[in-house]
């Protein structure tokens, strides 16, 4: 997997001078090149990032990525890569009514794969759309930024190798003994065939020998697709067979997860696995999916219903086909299991009373602003009015009891409030830290009764010892705890609710 982010600062610096760079991986570190407005031309190598720059000025990122698709396209279409999209904006936002602010941002995808044999159109317009949910989303947090111009559009690609399947490779022992799994040893570089042939064929005793599947190995249609078969051919092995097949494998904290899952309904359904040891991968046949995920959803024993894209489990089959229907929408998730068994609560020096709290609330005036009409074929949001704050209110609390307030009106409410903010809590943080007081003749019963921890509940040990804990505020004894949560129980040096 390539770190684009890495990349980042390094390619855009060039921007200005190149339309194209390519530069291996391995060597990146060692090239330092100066910047000059001569083309600059570097050595081809094979597994190596590049980077394209599209220029285009436009009023919105539509005409932009309209306008540079099927030179875009043109570009990856007949590879396998990953590849991130980045669109460089000029954006402004008013400060005021006359003044405004404006800055040059990058807008990008996440890495994606792309496969020969996947629509381009489909694929490079899913990109447009990821950016441009990347802008609304800011919209939608009140940012305030809209888009002057485009200035450009990167694609940074680096080469891919999906995997491919291989002779035998034995499982792992603890995938191994749930015996849900059949793995056929072959000697040659077909398992992708031997495992769908077990699946089609399924056999009681020695269904591990290829000798078994010998007489239906000219059943599967296997034209244009060479073995070992690579992830992206499978799609067209589903196409030729009218076969779906559903590949998992094995992820972080030995989970299974899914790594390709079919995107078709088709009448017959195969689950396989797919190992990897070092450079090579071999494809066996889930035989069972529920024997092979039962530690790791959950410990009932009566049927499951298995969704494959997220491995959702369902007692009800009614529940199941419900979920089913909106769950291919999606794309497959990841699945971690996580390394405990209960939740518990743990944070116990956020359930120390604060004496001083501070509520502040604000007041605003609407002012309605224009806004141009947008284009319905795709999701906007439309900016009907600016919030102008009109005034202010604050109020202390110590106890429970009224210690300070504060009712302002002005235009430089907002100033005034942060000034006032700040003296408030300067006076708090000054206070200093009070002594324990002498303890009463019953708290230091309770104390010496105490054996178990007040807050964790937990006992006491010669390591984790109980100590009184006390209010730094009052002095005043609060209660036995464990030496642990004492260390955790500080002194609150902050606002605690602004609303």
């Amino acid at each position: 997997m390539i770190d684009f982010e890495d990349f980042e600062n390094r390619i855009f610096p060039f921007d200005e001078y190149i339309d194209e760079i390519e530069i291996p991986l391995k060597t990146f570190e060692k090239i330092k090149i100066k910047k000059s407005n001569e083309n600059i031309k570097i050595k081809k190598a094979n597994n190596c990032l590049k980077s394209f720059k599209y220029s285009y000025e436009a009023n919105n990122l539509k005409d932009l990525f309209d306008e540079k698709e099927n030179q875009v396209i043109s570009h990856f279409k007949n590879g396998n890569y990953k590849i991130r999209f980045v669109a460089k904006v000029l954006m402004k936002k008013y400060l005021t009514d006359t003044e405004e602010l404006e800055d040059v941002m990058c807008l990008s995808t996440n890495p994606k794969t792309y496969l020969r044999g996947n629509d381009p159109k489909i694929f490079y317009r899913q990109c447009c759309n990821e950016i441009r949910d990347h802008f609304d989303n800011m919209q939608r947090r009140g940012s305030g930024w809209y888009i002057s111009k485009t200035h450009c559009l990167y694609m940074e690609r680096a080469k891919y190798k999906p995997l491919k399947g291989s002779s035998f490779i034995d499982l792992p022992p603890k995938i191994k003994n749930k015996k849900a799994i059949i793995n056929v040893k072959n000697n040659d570089e077909k398992c992708f065939m031997w495992a769908v042939l077990s699946a089609l064929h399924p056999v009681n005793e020695h269904s591990y020998r290829v000798t078994k599947y010998k007489t239906f190995e000219n059943e599967l249609d296997f034209s244009g697709i060479n073995f070992p078969v690579a992830l992206n051919d499978i799609e067209k092995f589903e196409k030729l067979n009218n076969i779906g097949v559903n590949l998992f494998c094995q992820g972080g904290n030995d989970s299974i997860e899914p790594l390709l899952i079919s995107n078709k309904e088709y009448k017959t359904l195969i689950d396989l696995f797919l190992i990897k040891e070092n450079e090579k991968c071999h494809y066996c046949w889930i035989k069972s999916l529920e024997k092979l995920l039962f530690d790791q959803l959950s410990k009932y024993k009566g049927k499951k219903y298995i969704c494959r894209r997220c491995l959702s489990y369902f007692n009800d089959e009614i529940k199941y086909t419900e979920h089913i229907s909106d769950c291919k929408i999606y794309k497959p998730v990841k699945f971690t299991p996580a390394n405990y068994e209960y939740v518990e609560f743990k944070n116990f020096y956020k359930t120390q009373i604060v004496p001083y709290v501070i509520y502040a609330d604000f007041e605003s005036i609407l002012e309605k602003v224009e806004h141009d009409e947008k284009s319905k074929e795709y999701s906007y949001t439309i900016k009907t009015s600016r919030h102008i704050a009109s005034g202010f209110y604050v109020l202390v609390l110590k106890n429970g009891k009224v210690f300070k307030e504060k009712l302002y009106r002005g235009q430089d409410c907002a100033k005034v409030f942060l000034r006032y903010l700040i003296k408030i809590t300067d006076e708090l943080m000054k206070i200093p830290d009070e002594e324990m007081l002498k303890l009463t003749d019953h708290e230091n019963k309770s104390h010496s009764n105490s054996k178990f921890c007040k807050l964790c509940k937990n006992k006491y040990t010669d390591k984790n010892y109980k100590v009184r804990d006390h209010d730094h505020f009052t002095g005043k004894y609060r209660q036995t705890i464990c030496n642990n949560c004492n260390i955790n129980l500080k002194k609150s040096k902050f606002v605690r609710n602004i609303s």
